[in-house]
């Protein structure tokens, strides 16, 4: 596709960008996420619009993650990873965010979903099952991401709501992570799988081990969310 001198403006070009990407998305990712943030939003009992903002950014990144998978060769354009790296972090970051005040609405105490943090001392049962805790589930696999990005220090705020044993279990019998090599233009613990995915290698005082965190794989277990399955369903 050839582009004439009016069509060289950053708005128009991100908007190319972002309108490929979604004619691309497989699966639905789109749809699913609209279907999604109205469910939130009625926990919520708000529209939130950094929410809505992160699904542009989430489908983008897939692109890209797609592209670097079919290449093979993330530094094949330096400029392209840095902007792909940046957009990463901005996901993690604007997810979090979005996930951390959705818990907070939902944990009020007069909120039906939080009955469960009046009989544990807010502390939460943690069964995925439970509203109020499957999202606090949520924000936590996001906090410990985010908490390389924005301070090079491990999550310490991941206890609550705690683990249930099989959720435990699951974590602790996956072969234990190994981070892929450093790139270049990433902050300590950082890094890129060769599937393009960006992850962040970072301790998880849940279950006493390092874990690889990659973004894409928080997207798609924020996108399974479903309460109502219980933790058979839990997939981190």
């Amino acid at each position: 596709m050839e582009f004439s001198e009016s069509d060289i403006i950053p708005f128009k070009l991100a908007s190319f960008a972002l309108y490929q990407a979604r004619e691309h998305a497989a699966n639905g990712v789109h749809r699913k996420w609209r279907e999604l943030l109205v469910t939130f939003d009625e926990h919520r009992s708000r529209i939130d619009p950094l929410a809505d903002q992160n699904v542009n950014i989430d489908i983008l990144l897939r692109s890209f993650e797609d592209h670097l998978a079919l290449t093979g060769d993330p530094l094949s354009d330096p400029s392209g990873l840095q902007f792909h790296i940046q957009l990463s972090r901005f996901w993690v970051i604007g997810t979090y965010e979005f996930l951390r005040t959705l818990h907070q609405a939902v944990k009020k105490h007069d909120n039906p979903n939080a009955k469960c943090l009046k009989i544990t001392d807010s502390k939460g049962c943690g069964a995925s099952g439970c509203i109020v805790c499957s999202i606090g589930h949520l924000k936590n696999e996001v906090a410990i991401a985010r908490m390389v990005i924005a301070k090079g220090e491990n999550a310490g705020d991941v206890m609550k709501p705690p683990l249930t044993d099989s959720m435990k279990e699951r974590l602790l019998s996956a072969p234990i992570d190994i981070a892929p090599p450093k790139q270049p233009f990433l902050v300590d613990g950082e890094a890129i799988s060769s599937s393009g995915i960006i992850g962040w290698f970072q301790y998880d005082k849940r279950i006493k081990r390092e874990r690889f965190i990659k973004r894409r794989v928080l997207s798609d277990m924020i996108l399974s969310w479903d309460p109502s399955e219980g933790d058979a369903d839990w997939k981190p």
